[in-house]
């Protein structure tokens, strides 16, 4: 099974933390024409994305903050 998704904010919300992409390992994600922003980094998994599947990104702003 494989999602796709065109022109979405992957994001979280002031206070609120975790991957704004997490693919499991039999998992598929296609992004094309978005933003990844502003999600904030945990102790483990990551911030941003979180991948043990497929992950493509086209087109995608991706912006950390350090």
């Amino acid at each position: 099974m494989f999602w796709c998704l065109t022109g979405v904010v992957v994001s979280h919300g002031v206070g609120f933390s975790g991957c704004g992409v997490f693919v499991m390992e039999a998992g598929e994600f296609y992004l094309r024409s978005g933003l990844i922003a502003d999600n904030t980094l945990l102790d483990v998994d990551g911030g941003g994305v979180y991948n043990c599947g497929v992950f493509v990104m086209d087109g995608v702003l991706f912006r950390v903050i350090l």
